[in-house]
């Protein structure tokens, strides 16, 4: 019998959760996913709010995920509060996944350096 793996996927955006944009980064982190075998639900939109994040995070650990992959909200501004939001549910950190991310995105996007992403484990 195959088990499959879950994920979820959380994007941290003031504006796409009052839908004054569409949210393309977790609908292409969802589609690559899937794509890997992935079984992803819906993806959830939060404001870049500290507790809404959390929370998120925190019913994704509840439903037994496998993976949980945010976007946005790891950049220097002060609304930028999704690793704060992230730390405490890390049991161990995994640092060399965010530097991975970082030196790829380096050769598209002048400001990744400034990312402050978050990667590690968490055993429920």
């Amino acid at each position: 019998m195959e088990t499959s793996v879950k994920a979820a996927i959380i994007t941290a955006s003031a504006r796409a959760s009052a839908g004054v944009y569409e949210d393309k980064s977790g609908e292409i982190l969802k589609a690559g996913l899937i794509s890997l075998g992935y079984e992803v639900p819906d993806v959830v939109i939060v404001p870049d709010d500290l507790k809404q994040i959390s929370d998120a995070i925190a019913s994704a650990l509840a439903m037994k995920t496998d993976l949980i992959v945010t976007t946005g909200g790891t950049g220097i501004s002060p609304t930028d509060v999704t690793p704060e939001a992230t730390a405490p549910h890390i049991q161990k950190l995994l640092p060399g996944i965010p530097e991975a991310l970082r030196a790829y995105s380096r050769e598209k996007v002048p400001t990744a350096d400034l990312s402050r992403g978050l990667a590690g484990t968490h055993s429920s």
